[in-house]
Order: structure tokens, then sequence, then C-alpha cells
């Protein structure tokens, strides 16, 4: 897959920026997992160097070229949506299309980096908070029903008011883990901003990159997925929410406490 790349018209380029857009372009997903340090490392050139790159990319740094490369990916590799029309073959061959789409490209914008750090926090953590509301209430209890088999403490609270209550004891101890698929549920989005204000460490688990939520959380857990029925349902981003949590989950097991 080809790197986004910038409108304007063509300008020459130096060695060193040549090398890391090279490297970048064969990488292609791979980069959706590297720091900027890495790439610097890999290409022996400076952090500076790879950061005017994505600038002349037309990128504002190698976050924003991410975010720009995963909704190419996306677009590339979109399922069938479903008409309506369809027979029952026809449903089940684009569902799990959609489903082995969204697992892929769900893979390529999960930062290791992130995951481990989120298995670190939660490892640590004297106790977990988990908010979500609406369709995303049944991937935390989901991920309550995994970590109470490890023998942690986690919490589920899907109403602002319930929140609001359960915040006046948190610490910087305690782990705050917000859910929401747009990463701009105002309820869930308040939360965490508030829990992080008062020094508790915050994790989201999004598939929108630019979100305020993924800006707002200490370490952001990002999947995607199409739309399965209409624009309104994410169905398939909430599968790959689960296979999220089974990652977390098989994390905590093997470096328990």
């Amino acid at each position: 897959m080809q790197p986004p790349t910038c409108t304007s018209a063509p300008v020459r380029i130096g060695a060193a920026e040549q090398r890391v857009s090279d490297y970048m372009q064969t990488q292609g997903r791979a980069i959706l997992s590297m720091s900027v340090t890495d790439i610097a490392q890999a290409c022996g050139v400076s952090e500076t160097t790879v950061v005017r790159c994505c600038r002349r990319a037309g990128c504002t740094g190698l976050k924003d070229y991410k975010i720009a490369l995963i909704s190419r990916s996306e677009k590339e590799s979109a399922a069938s949506p479903i008409t309506g029309g369809e027979s029952i073959s026809e449903l089940r061959e684009k569902i799990f299309a959609g489903c082995i789409k969204t697992m892929r490209t769900s893979s390529a914008s999960l930062s290791d980096a992130a995951l481990d750090m989120a298995i670190r926090i939660l490892n640590t953590a004297s106790n977990i908070d988990v908010y979500a509301v609406g369709g995303s209430v049944p991937i935390a209890s989901y991920m309550r029903h995994q970590l109470i088999k490890l023998g942690i403490r986690i919490g589920i609270y899907s109403d602002r008011s319930t929140i609001q209550l359960t915040q006046s004891r948190l610490g910087s101890n305690d782990v705050v883990l917000a859910i929401s698929c747009s990463g701009s549920t105002p309820d869930v989005l308040d939360a965490l901003v508030y829990a992080r204000n008062l020094g508790t460490r915050t994790i989201c688990l999004t598939s929108t990159a630019d979100s305020p939520m993924a800006q707002a959380a200490d370490v952001c857990l990002l999947t995607s997925g199409d739309y399965f029925l209409n624009e309104n349902d994410n169905t398939y981003a909430r599968m790959s929410q689960l296979a999220v949590v089974d990652i977390l989950y098989a994390g905590l097991a093997i470096h328990s406490r």
C-alpha cells in the first residue's frame, strides 16, 4: 500500500529524507507500530528528518501520517455493505469477509507499544473501572468476565450519575478504561478526562484515531471496522474490540501479578 502523499507540486528532497520515504513506503502498515525513534534508527537519520518527511507527505507529523495510513487502508479494504437483497449464502460470505477484513485492519492499527503499556498499567492497578454506554457495554461486560477469572478487581459503569459517584474515590493507583467506537461519546469522554485530571491512569478502546478520547487517554488502543447494516451499526468494530480484550486478558494471564 502506498503511503499518504501530498497534493502539492513535487519538490526535490535530500538523500536522508528520500531514505526515510522509501523505508516508510516499503514498510506499509508496519509503520503503525513504530515510533519516530524506531524509524530514525532504521534509516540512520535524525528524528527531525522523519518528522520533516511526514510533513512533506502532507501530514503534521508521524501520528497524523498513521491516521492517514489507517484511513486509506480502511477504504482499500472496505467490506461489501449489506443491501438487504442478499440470499443466506451471500450474507454468510459478506459477513465472514467483513470479519476477516476488520481483524486484519485492526491488527495493523493496534500499536504493540500501546498494548504492552496497557497490560503493564492494568497489571499494577489497585482497581479498574470501565466506562461504556450503549453497544459498548457488552464489550465491558466481557472484559469483566475475563479479568475476574484472573482475580482482578474490575467494575463497569454505564451511566453519568453512577460514574460521577464512583469517581470520588479514584486515585493514582487506579485505572479507568473507556470504550467508545466513535471516541466522542459525551458521558464516557467527560468521565475519562475527569479521571485523568485526578491523576488516574487512563486507557481508551476506540475505532476513531483522531477522536477526542484517543487524544485524551494516556494509552489508546485503536481498532477499526466498516459499517455493517448502516453507518451507525458498529458490529464489525465491536468484534475487533472483543479481540483486543482477549489480547489484554492473555497478556495479564502471562504477566501475572
